[in-house]
């Protein structure tokens, strides 16, 4: 048998790929890891590196050291990241893994609504909203407005994201419509042919609202109950009997709709 020559060993370890930072900060999130330093336990392991080989069709002996992914990640802009969801949902679509849990069979049902993110122990910056017991700061939070696909298995896969910029603290609702209007035009730009459904609760039941549902030829079901908009509401009661045709119920043994 010939010996292998330097050369060719190195053109072999050139023709191996390795497993990049930005793959070992993917799993640390989707396989919910914990912390960094769990990727030196739970992602370096000969088994695990094989099956992410038979995976990703490459195969590298090591994985990426817990700082060099968070050095990776750390310099990356948003909107890269934003890229590879958007790609996700795209093959998604494209493959028809969703099309069976489409609204009246042509409808991709998004819900969107407001949720907690980052919390602190100290004021992170001018626009952190504040939780207060007895007149005491317990703690800073950011909130996020989150646009998620959704089906009636349970199944959420987030689409878009937007910051709450909230300059008092105390006008949540306001910003919260405010993130909308523009998270609304990224996700038409995203996803401009997407048939969409979006799903909102009461807080969204405004004129701007439906305009650019009806502008971006988006459907929209929104949550409208008592309490939220009195006058409204009396005014939709008033409607309610003058068109009859436009009312239907749902029932089954656990749901009345």
């Amino acid at each position: 048998m010939a010996p292998v020559s330097r050369r060719s060993q190195r053109q072999e370890q050139d023709n191996i790929q390795p497993q990049p930072p930005s793959l070992a900060g993917y799993l640390l999130f989707l396989l919910r890891l914990g912390s960094k330093r769990k990727i030196k336990y739970k992602l370096a392991t000969e088994e695990f590196l094989k099956n992410l080989a038979t995976i990703t069709c490459s195969y590298d002996e090591k994985t990426a050291h817990h700082d060099t992914v968070e050095y990776f990640l750390g310099r990356l802009e948003p909107e890269e990241i934003y890229g590879v969801r958007q790609k996700m949902v795209y093959r998604l679509v494209r493959m028809k893994a969703l099309e069976k849990y489409r609204l009246l069979e042509e409808y991709y049902m998004i819900a969107v609504d407001g949720t907690g993110h980052l919390v602190y122990k100290e004021r992170h910056c001018p626009h952190c909203l504040t939780k207060k017991k007895d007149g005491k700061i317990l703690y800073y939070y950011h909130n996020v407005l989150e646009a998620k696909l959704v089906t009636n298995t349970g199944l959420a896969l987030s689409v878009e994201t937007e910051f709450i910029q909230n300059s008092d603290g105390e006008t949540k609702q306001d910003c919260e419509l405010s993130a909308f209007y523009r998270m609304a035009k990224r996700l038409k730009k995203r996803f401009p042919q997407l048939k969409i459904c979006l799903l909102l609760d009461s807080l969204y039941a405004a004129g701007p609202v439906m305009d650019i549902s009806e502008d971006y030829g988006w459907k929209y079901i929104t949550v409208f109950k008592r309490g939220s908009m009195p006058e409204r509401y009396d005014e939709f009661l008033k409607l309610k009997k003058l068109c009859p045709e436009n009312e239907i119920e749902i029932a089954n043994d656990k749901l009345s709709q």
